[in-house]
Formats: structure tokens, C-alpha cells, sequence
């Protein structure tokens, strides 16, 4: 019969090949982002996870109206896309809230969910949430902080900031955190990109598709669909 000390040294081979093999399996640390987490090199970012049919939504701080997540998929389609964006929209808290939840497709393998830049509630909270993401949550992301500049919403106390524009700015805050690097003026977001929404905008709307950047409130200065147009992005129709 082998001493306890023998046996440990007869085992240990298999001890460390083992543990080389589990260093080497890759891993992901989960698919939520929050304010100042992280950004992408398009050549890169099939690498970085495996592919993942779940997620969860990170809740942000200040903006505590407001939801994102990251998710690794390596065969988005529309159809998929629309699946992510109304499996966000049913994971907000509530029963069919009055949100819209967008999901942003940034090719080769890439969504990033957003809704509506909110606080929890009233107008008070909301107006906060709004300062938040204009003046900190977006200060490092010049080309969309320069897009939305003097957005207002025509309906007081709502949100300017369309769930399209929160899911630009959670892609560009993984692209920084990620490579250090960020849209520059004129720089678009990889060909292919593309943006749809799913929610209920109103109180009078069941929940549903929505037509990406088509829903209210509207802002009085950039659109929307001028924003995704300059980034490069296709806003997809139902």
C-alpha cells in the first residue's frame, strides 16, 4: 500500500495536466456591462466567448430606469435580433411596461441591448437620469455625446434618449473599456451593423415590434434615425 506521500506524487502529473487543460477552456464572465465597462476591435470580438442563448440585464446606477446587456452570438440574423430585443423587453421589471428595449447587432458576432435612458420614477428621477447619461455616462464616447447634444423631449419629464442611443452608447463603452478605442467624427460602426426594438412605447400600445427609431418621444434637434444613419447603422422596420 502505497503512504499518503507516494500517492501524491504518483497523481500530481495528472493534478496539473488537469489544471493546464481548465487555465486553457475560454471563459466569460457574464454578459451585463455597466457605466464605465467596455470596447471592440471588429477582428477580435468572435474571439473573445462562445456563442450564449441566455443573459441577464445590468441595472445602472442613477439610471436606475434603465437596462443594457452584452451578449455573444456568432449567427445574428434579423429574425434572432428580434428575438434578443423582445427577450430584454420581457426581462424589465414590471408587467408589459411602458419601455422599449433595443437590440444593436455590431457584426461578427455582437448585441448589445438598451432601453430607454430613464430613472426609476417621476420626473425628478428621470430628469437626473438624463443629466447622468449626457454629462458622464457618454463623456468618453465623443461622437455619440456629439449627436445628442440639445436633445429634448417633447413630452416633459420623459427621455430624449432613445433605447437605440443607450445600446450605441453600451457598445461604444465595451469598445473603450475593451481596446481603449472609440468612434472617432466620421467613423462609423462595422458594416453589417444593425439596430430593431420590441416594447410597448405608450400606454395605449400592447407590447410588440416597434420600428426601430419610429416611436416617441422625439427629441427637437438630431433624429434617431440620423444618429444610426451616421454610425453606420441599419434601423430595421417589423
Amino acid at each position: 500500500m502505497l503512504s499518503p506521500a507516494e500517492t501524491l506524487r504518483k497523481a500530481w502529473p495528472l493534478v496539473l495536466a488537469a489544471t493546464q487543460l481548465a487555465c486553457s477552456l475560454p471563459t466569460v464572465s457574464g454578459f451585463d456591462l455597466h457605466p464605465n465597462a467596455l470596447a471592440h476591435n471588429t477582428s477580435d470580438l468572435g474571439k473573445r466567448a462562445p456563442s450564449t442563448k441566455t443573459f441577464h440585464l445590468t441595472q445602472h446606477h442613477v439610471m436606475t430606469g434603465t437596462w443594457s446587456s452584452r451578449i455573444v452570438d456568432n449567427s445574428v440574423d434579423e429574425a434572432k435580433l428580434r428575438e434578443y430585443a423582445k427577450k430584454a423587453y420581457e426581462m424589465i421589471p414590471g408587467h408589459n411596461p411602458i419601455n422599449v428595449a433595443a437590440a444593436l447587432y455590431v457584426p461578427p458576432a455582437n448585441v448589445f441591448i438598451g432601453t430607454i435612458v430613464r430613472g426609476g420614477t417621476g420626473t425628478t428621477s428621470n430628469n437626473a437620469a438624463n443629466v447622468y447619461f449626457k454629462d458622464t455616462f457618454i463623456d468618453n464616447t465623443p461622437t455619440i455625446k456629439a449627436q445628442i447634444q440639445g436633445q429634448q423631449a417633447r413630452v416633459p419629464g420623459d427621455s430624449p434618449y432613445h433605447a437605440e442611443v443607450m445600446a450605441n452608447a453600451v457598445y461604444e463603452q465595451f469598445r473603450r473599456g475593451t481596446f481603449d478605442k472609440v468612434l472617432q467624427a466620421g467613423e462609423q460602426f462595422p458594416v453589417g451593423s444593425m439596430i430593431v426594438t420590441y416594447g410597448r412605447p405608450r400606454a395605449i400600445h400592447g407590447a410588440g415590434p416597434v420600428p426601430a427609431c419610429n416611436y416617441g418621444p422625439s427629441s427637437t434637434s438630431t433624429s434617431c434615425k440620423e444618429i444610426e444613419a451616421y454610425l453606420g447603422v441599419e434601423a430595421k422596420n417589423p
